[in-house]
């Protein structure tokens, strides 16, 4: 019997896990770690290297290969997690302008600021579903634009992570929902980026890459990443999802686990059920939270996340699984 894998990297703060996963059996295959720094030089300021995502990317992938001993043609796409909330400038090439400012970043404060005096706080809740921190990507774009002009004015894309791994793999900019919903320039309800908004913060809307769900093949692994990783041309990249959401839905493989195999094979299409999974997410929260998207409503939240955080992407009526 010739079994298919699926290969997943999760860059973290600390480093890149790397798994590979058995779908005919139902297990992992191979799992390894390669860590990297993140710079605290300055007070309230967090930033990594995107060359340490890169090397911890060819090399996990490579180790992964010969660890496991398997055909790296029988991989059937590879995906990936990442931390949410960076901001990382990158020229048309690709090519990053600069270190990428990460969630911990705090540098942001009167950004953050204007943003709530500019957009109003309750009006961004409603949209976005999140409360107005520098925490966030549209905060730290503000900042570079104000602080670094000239590298804001190479840049041609903004992107997180997740997609830049994505990106090194397959060529393509983009980004899926979960990422793009811990931005404050994306509209949970409408599915795109807020042109209003993102015109009021004084950035441009170009700069954001096209967001997809994340089970979607944004593109296929180029020559160049090939020869690189060690994986085969025109293996199909998903877009996957931020480490925010994958950790709250608390997805894990089930040792009864049906899987069927990806079946999409060009960019732009969704992909199929890879596998089903049993959850482990906590019970719904009991307390009459008013929804932010539809602020008439004021029965118990049937979401999955506490009751601080906001409904965001993590509200199953808004965003059913899909898999």
């Amino acid at each position: 019997m010739t079994h298919q894998y699926l290969l997943a990297h999760d860059l973290g703060t600390t480093g890149n896990k790397a798994t590979l996963f058995d779908v005919t059996e139902s297990a992992v295959k191979a799992s390894t770690f390669q860590g990297y720094p993140t710079d605290y030089s300055q007070p309230g300021q967090a930033e990594q290297d995107p060359a340490d995502w890169q090397a911890a990317i060819w090399q996990c992938t490579r180790r992964l290969i010969d660890q496991s001993g398997i055909d790296p043609a029988h991989i059937a796409a590879v995906s990936f997690s990442g931390h949410m909330q960076g901001a990382l400038l990158v020229d048309r090439q690709g090519k990053p302008l600069g270190k990428c400012i990460i969630w911990a970043d705090q540098r942001a404060t009167a950004q953050a600021d204007f943003i709530a005096s500019a957009c109003g706080s309750e009006n961004l809740y409603r949209r976005t579903g999140q409360r107005i921190s520098p925490t966030y990507t549209a905060p730290k774009v503000m900042w570079i634009k104000e602080h670094y002009p000239e590298l804001y004015k190479q840049a041609h894309k903004i992107l997180q992570p997740k997609d830049y791994a994505a990106f090194l793999l397959s060529g393509v900019f983009a980004t899926d929902h979960s990422d793009a919903s811990s931005t404050l320039f994306f509209d949970l309800t409408e599915r795109r980026w807020m042109s209003d908004v993102i015109q009021a913060m004084g950035l441009d809307i170009t700069l954001l890459p096209e967001a997809y769900p994340s089970t979607t093949v944004i593109g296929h692994v180029t020559k160049e990443a090939a020869a690189a990783s060690g994986l085969v041309t025109g293996t199909p990249v998903v877009s996957a999802a931020g480490m925010g959401l994958v950790r709250r839905s608390g997805l894990v493989p089930s040792e009864r686990a049906r899987h069927t195999l990806i079946s999409a094979r060009r960019p732009g299409l969704r992909l199929q059920a890879v596998s089903r999974f049993s959850t482990r997410s906590s019970a719904p929260s009991p307390l009459p939270i008013s929804c932010p998207i539809t602020a008439s409503r004021s029965e118990p939240c049937k979401r999955r996340a506490e009751p601080t955080t906001g409904c965001s992407v993590f509200c199953t009526e808004m965003n059913p699984p899909r898999y």
